[in-house]
């Protein structure tokens, strides 16, 4: 199985080449911050500037935006529309709570427009496997933290090649599927899974950027429960997800015909 890897000495494995729009990191930091991690959130904007969020055991302990710190820069982060980010793990922040002069991290989350009180997140994935089939580096991380943080089992896949292939190994609870991937996209992998026995009645999930009626009503015909569209934010993610794994079975069958 794999989980959320690393790449080097405490960073994450973002691609950091991948512009984020800020609804996503604002749900990597909202991870962040629930997982209890310590470290530094740096965010690289398109006019080549830089943020940092330094959490210390899931508080949030420093803010900079350039040469800004502190509190005067929580403004200038929420401004920001798209960034690319790395997260340097195991960073001692902490020294820097009192020269920032951090109120709480429950005053910034609210002031960056993400609902957290601060409390341990529900787990209702516990025994759940979800297999997630995302070409982007940092797309796949960021949501299989969103996952993990909520109790669910997670096994990756960067390509329909690879989905197949741990689906001939293991049998998922639930497939959350990208479109557009290279070699193979969403929908043709999707036809190859109903294919496979056993696997019919899978709830998949597609993960898309294409808002448009001809692509649902393409998704609907293959067999997909569901789109959703991304940007997406932790809730929207878990709400979808436990709506089929914790749904009647009556409602967590494909609408396609056996």
């Amino acid at each position: 199985m794999k989980n959320v890897n690393s790449v080097g000495k405490g960073r994450m494995a973002y691609s950091e080449q991948e512009l984020l729009p800020i609804n996503q990191i604002k749900s990597e930091l909202h991870s962040l911050c629930a997982g209890s991690r310590s470290g530094d959130l740096c965010l690289f904007t398109e006019e080549k500037h830089t943020a940092v969020i330094s959490i210390d055991e899931g508080n949030i302990v420093g803010l900079r935006y350039r040469v800004t710190r502190g509190m005067n820069a929580l403004t200038q982060i929420a401004a920001i529309a798209r960034a690319t980010i790395r997260f340097e793990e195991n960073v001692s922040s902490a020294p820097q709570t009192i020269a920032t002069k951090i109120t709480s991290t429950q005053n910034v989350l609210q002031a960056l427009g993400i609902d957290f009180d601060g409390g341990d997140i529900h787990k209702s994935g516990a025994g759940k496997k979800i297999l997630v089939v995302e070409d982007s580096r940092t797309q796949r991380v960021i949501i299989c933290r969103m996952l993990n943080q909520n109790g669910y089992d997670i096994v990756e896949a960067s390509d329909g090649y690879e989905a197949l292939g741990q689906l001939d190994k293991e049998k998922p609870d639930l497939i959350l599927l990208d479109i557009v991937m290279p070699g193979m996209d969403g929908y043709k992998v999707m036809s190859l899974i109903k294919e496979k026995p056993g696997m019919k009645d899978i709830p998949i999930i597609m993960l898309t950027s294409r808002d448009n009626l001809i692509d649902k009503m393409r998704g609907k015909v293959s067999g997909t429960n569901e789109y959703l569209t991304k940007p997406f934010v932790y809730e929207e993610l878990i709400a979808k997800v436990d709506k089929y794994l914790y749904a009647d079975n009556s409602n967590t069958l494909h609408n396609v015909k056996a």
